[in-house]
């Protein structure tokens, strides 16, 4: 990557401004690679190896892009007090073509203790190149489960047409305030509109144990097209499966949010100092539209069903907190963390019927510690613990549980908490190190 940027500051008094106009610009040339190689023949050969089909030829690419880019940036006190920034992006794509993106931002500062401030922007997102290229099959004694690369020919027989850019609206609006001495408070509400998001589908069955799930036969016609061999015994398990998924620019989504920062700082003179920081959030997101299935899926299959839009909405909890403290006194130093998540959720299927379960994360508090002594100014020793009290989330629904020991699902062994916990799934983490300084 290649990239160059200049600033400078222009008089105020040559342009009528309350203080200096400051101008950036700057240019980039940036080129990325990505391939994937074909794996072991041993690895793809058949049914392929237990757990991860190995990288067939037919997955194998070696893909690369150029984009170019310049921008400028104009940032000046207009009037007493009142700040504005303005900034225009111009990229080219090699394989997207050209966009501009602007961004407005404003700021009024009433007086040494209080300003508001709000920010209007465009944006643009390109496709990774593993997002338009990855293409992998994880297979498991009763199932099969594949990733097609948006422009492979699997997804192009069902229908997929490949990627395109995302491309969003921002706003936000907010407060900064100094109402006593050491302490800070921001407050700023935020929207975001994306369109065209990219996200990966739900499941694309062509075969499914379950006579309740949607099949698409085009979907083992296009796994067999793509070099899969399909063990027969998937067809008579109790819990078989054979599905897909694919990276689309699936949907459209607003999502809203307020963002509250504190920061105030205690001086007990002889006894050190203390940092205080309370931070909270809460944001939701909500889907405005959805994309219609590729052409060649069974039409009654959503592109996102239930369970993966559970999983863009509900996974991520809704509100967060953490209240924090760093006392600081000579060559000790104690840092606590105190962090309120809140409860979340997804969907899966019932192993055993129709209907959807509901995994839910219930809120919990997580602490976190860490203790440090300095014998010198170049060493420090720490020891301290994430999670300290071994929190766990909520184990997985025990009627889907129940589903999968019933059908002798393999799921009933590897997963006993849901993966999606926002504080993990494997409790404390406890740890001392030392830190060296030159």
């Amino acid at each position: 990557m290649l990239s160059g940027d200049w600033s400078s500051d222009v008089c105020s008094s040559d342009l009528g401004l309350a203080g200096p106009l400051t101008v950036a610009a700057g240019a980039e040339y940036r080129k990325d690679w990505y391939s994937i190689r074909a794996g072991d023949p041993t690895s793809y050969y058949g049914t392929g190896a237990q757990s991860f089909f190995g990288y067939a030829p037919v997955s194998a690419s070696k893909n690369s892009r150029n984009n170019k880019a310049v921008y400028l940036d104009l940032a000046a006190e207009v009037l007493k007090g009142l700040t504005i920034d303005a900034a225009v992006r111009y990229e080219d794509y090699s394989d997207f073509g050209d966009t501009t993106v602007g961004k407005l931002t404003a700021r009024y500062d009433f007086n040494d203790m209080f300003a508001v401030r709000g920010t209007v922007s465009t944006g643009f997102r390109a496709p990774t190149l593993a997002e338009g290229f990855y293409a992998g099959i994880n297979v498991g004694p009763t199932s099969v489960s594949g990733v097609f690369a948006p422009n492979s020919a699997g997804a192009k027989f069902l229908g997929a047409s490949g990627l395109g850019p995302e491309e969003s609206k921002n706003y936000s609006v907010g407060f900064v305030a100094h109402p006593l001495p050491g302490l800070t408070m921001t407050l700023d509400g935020y929207q975001i509109e994306l369109t065209d998001r990219i996200v990966q589908t739900g499941n694309f069955f062509g075969y499914n144990s379950n006579r309740a799930v949607i099949q698409s036969p085009s979907i083992l016609q296009a796994l067999t097209g793509s070099g899969v061999t399909i063990d027969p015994q998937i067809f008579t398990a109790s819990s078989g499966s054979v599905g897909v998924v694919l990276f689309v620019n699936g949907l459209d989504t607003t999502t809203k949010g307020l963002d509250y920062v504190a920061t105030y700082s205690s001086d007990f003179g002889d006894y050190g100092r203390v940092d205080w920081a309370l931070t909270a959030n809460y944001n939701v997101t909500k889907i405005d539209r959805v994309a219609p299935p590729p052409s060649n899926i069974d039409p009654r299959v959503p592109l996102l069903d239930a369970i993966a839009q559970a999983t863009l909405t509900k996974t991520t909890p809704k509100y967060r907190g953490a209240l924090s403290a760093t006392w600081n006194m000579g060559q000790f130093s104690v840092h606590l963390k105190e962090t309120l998540i809140g409860p979340s959720y997804t969907l899966v299927q019932n192993p055993l019927g129709a209907d959807l379960l509901k995994n839910k994360i219930s809120k919990a508090g997580i602490t976190d510690l860490e203790v440090s002594y300095s014998p010198l100014e170049s060493v420090r020793i720490s020891v301290g613990a994430n999670n300290l009290f071994n929190e766990y989330p909520n184990k997985q629904n025990g009627t889907l549980r129940a589903g999968q020991y019933a059908t002798n699902s393999s799921g009933y062994a590897s997963s006993v908490y849901p993966t999606f916990s926002p504080f993990g799934i494997n409790g404390g983490y406890y740890y001392g190190k030392v830190t060296y300084s030159f």
